[in-house]
């Protein structure tokens, strides 16, 4: 869990603020690494300040739980906010939830760089997403932050317990950076409009600064294969060739998604890993590879991607040792392939960055939870998932998120 303030252990210390406050708010954090931060803001003026609580990285999250004791500002913390913040010098970022003004909270992002910068009272550029799905103004309010792996974009989510998440803004650039990398301070943020002068604390616990990517599913296999390398290699230990498939622990339903798949053994057949849905079949002979219906996408080591047991060549055929990194844009319903460095579904042209090209998903897969998948066939044959718990051999595209 990381410290907030002066650092490790109990203590206190200070954010980075403007001038909005009467003096520094105090930030107090205990051994336990929960944190409080306690201030007043001035009448007539914009409050803002982050308190620092790890090194932003690309492919992590962070989350944490507040609790607002708003009741002594002006307006009651109808207009404050509670986020992330990013601050660099006088160019600054924050997202998260803010006071509607009346009884509700909205979705709310607020940045800048000078002359309207960090600095500036008024003159940032301000967006209202509306109503979030969870929170009160009152709290406890669980939020997350999500940034991708190639630390270009990040997703923000709200949670009403802490274990079910709602994405509230996606595939969002941290303006007026390009990239989290470089950005000189991250951490907890607070904005006040120059209406709600007045005391204020705020209680902060169940802090995460992490990336716990998941495995395939030990409990949502074929019976016939094993799970090594910490759930990450399906292995074929059926006396006979037969197709088995395993999904993933992490499913999605929204956004853009990458992994890579390593063939360790492919055997005299093939292997197969790609994207699939909760009915998709995982053993029963020579249906239940992943894309053999329309509730699964695979690309097997032929070279072709299978869906509803129809296969389109895209790639050359991958050998024992290769490393094929699958892309998917489960909004736009596109599926990306490549072996190694080499082009996207074999075209010059396709490139999931921007968009273009992609394979079309099947039916199954356009709602509703997807998954990662992998299928083997002949028996010791194994394949390996990297969801992003280590390095990818291939930088992600643009505005990927790690699988997870």
């Amino acid at each position: 869990m990381p410290q907030a303030g002066s650092g490790g252990g109990s203590g206190t210390g200070t954010g980075i603020t403007d001038g909005g406050f009467v003096e520094p708010p105090i930030v107090t954090t205990t051994a336990t690494g929960d944190v409080s931060i306690k201030g007043k803001v001035k009448p007539g003026s914009f409050g803002k300040i982050v308190v620092p609580i790890a090194s932003v990285q690309a492919g992590r999250q962070y989350t944490f739980r507040y609790t607002p004791q708003f009741s002594q500002l002006a307006q009651q913390g109808k207009l404050a906010m509670v986020g992330f913040g990013f601050k660099t010098n006088n160019d600054f970022h924050i997202v998260g939830l803010r006071g509607d003004g009346s009884t509700g909270i909205h979705k709310y992002q607020v940045y800048g760089t000078p002359p309207n910068g960090w600095n500036k009272d008024a003159g940032q550029t301000t967006n209202d997403g509306g109503a979030s799905a969870n929170g009160t103004q009152a709290g406890p309010n669980y939020i997350r932050l999500v940034i991708s792996a190639d630390g270009a974009t990040y997703k923000f989510q709200s949670s009403a317990n802490g274990s079910t998440w709602i994405d509230e803004f996606t595939g969002q650039t941290p303006s007026p950076f390009s990239n989290v990398s470089g950005v000189q301070t991250f951490g907890i943020a607070l904005w006040f409009n120059n209406a709600d002068a007045g005391p204020f604390s705020i209680a902060i616990d169940q802090i995460a600064d992490l990336f716990t990517p998941g495995t395939l599913n030990p409990s949502d296999k074929a019976s016939t294969i094993s799970l090594i390398n910490a759930n990450l290699t399906a292995r074929q230990e059926g006396g006979s060739n037969a197709w088995a498939s395993v999904r993933s622990q992490t499913s999605h339903n929204s956004v853009k998604y990458y992994w890579e798949w390593t063939i360790g053994q492919k055997g005299a057949n093939a292997g197969d890993a790609g994207f699939l849905n909760a009915s998709a079949p995982l053993e029963g002979g020579f249906n239940s590879f992943v894309g053999c219906d329309l509730n699964g996408i695979g690309l097997v080591t032929t070279g072709q991607v299978y869906q509803n047991l129809t296969g389109t060549t895209y790639l050359s055929t991958i050998a024992n040792g290769d490393i094929c990194g699958l892309a998917i844009d489960i909004d736009a319903h596109l599926l990306w392939v490549r072996n190694g460095s080499g082009n996207w579904n074999g075209s010059g042209t396709d490139d999931p960055a921007t968009g273009a090209g992609g394979i079309s998903l099947p039916s199954g897969l356009n709602s509703g939870a997807v998954y990662a998948g992998i299928s083997v066939y002949s028996v010791n044959d194994n394949s390996t998932a990297n969801f992003g718990g280590s390095a990818f051999s291939q930088t992600p595209p643009s505005g990927f998120n790690a699988w997870g």
